[in-house]
């Protein structure tokens, strides 16, 4: 190694010597981390594709439930049920809050306002559970084939996906299913999207029905292309979806 320096300019002269076949292994192990940390990524974003689809379908049963309402009592009641939940649970065990007081007056005044006048209904509605809704809009088979469906993967079912095997290795492979779930999520979740599109163009005139047509053409072609036009038309039979569009 050798160096000078002439008060304006610094110069350095070095040699590194490496085994060749070290280089590589280093090299190839961090690649391998890179990509197992991509992996791991992956994994957990189509692990969460179930809870987004649960998440839409029981927009879907609130909506259908709401719709069928000749006013706008349902309305006010989900609205109402939502924040009664986020003051029982989110700022109940969040106390610690500097804000908690006003975050707390904040909510508590409009749930006030929606269900002063409501007392009966919003006591009935409480008791009711997203399965007693469903059924209440005709929604049975949406709730047995597709709500129970994407719940599954949120309890004790998970861990079968991600936990080893009693002699099985402990690995961070992604489960099997993961794919699949991402599959599953989507084909369902497009079909609901378009109603719930369609529902919000017709209530505020947007006009959107011929778009929303075309994208559930483009995705009932694709998905003819891709299991073959009766098993396509079977399976979206099968699993209930004419009756949601």
């Amino acid at each position: 190694m050798k160096e000078t320096w002439d008060g304006k300019t610094y110069w350095l002269k070095a040699k590194i010597e490496a085994d060749p076949d070290e280089v590589i292994k280093s090299v190839d192990s961090l690649r391998k981390d890179h990509q197992k940390t991509k992996e791991l990524e992956e994994t957990r974003g189509k692990a969460e594709t179930h809870h987004h689809l649960k998440t839409l379908i029981e927009s879907f049963i609130y909506l259908h439930w709401i719709i069928k309402d000749p006013d706008d009592t349902r309305a006010k009641l989900v609205l109402a049920e939502g924040i009664r939940k986020k003051l029982s649970i989110f700022f109940k065990d969040n106390p610690e809050d500097p804000d908690h007081e006003k975050y707390l007056q904040s909510y508590k005044e409009p749930l006030g306002s929606l269900t002063n006048d409501k007392t009966t209904e919003w006591e009935d509605f409480k008791e009711k559970t997203i399965q007693q809704l469903a059924k209440d809009s005709g929604l049975e088979r949406i709730y047995s084939r597709i709500y129970r469906l994407a719940c599954e993967p949120a309890h004790i079912s998970d861990l079968v996906d991600f936990m080893p095997m009693p002699e099985g290795p402990i690995t961070l492979n992604q489960p099997q299913t993961s794919m699949l779930s991402v599959i599953v999520a989507l084909n369902y979740g497009i079909y609901i999207f378009c109603d719930i599109l369609k529902y919000g163009s017709d209530f505020y005139g947007l006009r959107l029905d011929e778009s929303i047509g075309e994208l559930r053409t483009r995705y009932d072609t694709i998905r003819m292309q891709k299991l073959g036009k009766s098993t396509a038309e079977k399976h979206r039979h099968k699993k209930g979806l004419t009756a949601i569009g």
